[in-house]
């Protein structure tokens, strides 16, 4: 059967922020992933719609929290994840490219970029929120622990990653730098 929303409305859905949308869709602490796809899919349908519209503000707002989803399910679930959930992120990442995302977005892009083992473009996402300085995405716990993911890696997964150790730890003692 196909997943049900109760009564809301792509209005109600647009007004409130992605965690307490990710609250109310998630019975007991677990998210509904068959719920948290169908968010993105009408969020990431509505951008596309204003984005044909000339309408790019509107559009921005509906591709960043369908962003914030997808990468959401992608990440809580993998193996549930599809591939069309990959090209709608990475579609969604085209579109975005020209704008500033949100912090707790980048945030989440520093996490959905190591998964995929992009560990190039996670570091730059992880130095992109660093020096953005705000407290309330402190990233030294978790840029350390990234940087000590990948220290444990093979050369070869490491250049598939356009990365290196050294690369690895001189991001270390960076971060490490900046946050003394």
């Amino acid at each position: 059967t196909a997943p049900k929303l109760a009564p809301v409305t792509i209005g109600f859905i647009n007004s409130i922020s992605e965690e307490t949308l990710l609250t109310l869709i998630s019975p007991m602490g677990t998210l509904d992933i068959e719920k948290a796809l169908l968010v993105a899919m009408l969020l990431k349908a509505e951008g596309d719609i204003y984005d044909d519209q000339g309408k790019e503000d509107d559009a921005y707002y509906r591709y960043v929290k369908a962003l914030y989803f997808s990468i959401e399910v992608l990440l809580r679930n993998p193996e549930v994840a599809e591939l069309t959930t990959v090209r709608d992120i990475e579609d969604m990442l085209n579109e975005l490219e020209d704008f500033e995302l949100p912090l707790k977005t980048k945030t989440q892009l520093f996490r959905y970029y190591e998964h995929m083992g992009h560990y190039d473009k996670a570091e730059n996402t992880l130095f992109d929120i660093v020096e953005s300085n705000d407290a309330e995405y402190p990233m030294l716990e978790p840029g350390t622990a990234f940087y000590e993911r990948l220290l444990t890696k093979s050369n070869a997964d490491l250049a598939a990653g356009n990365f290196s150790q050294d690369e690895a730890q001189e991001g270390l003692a960076e971060l490490q730098q900046r946050y003394a």
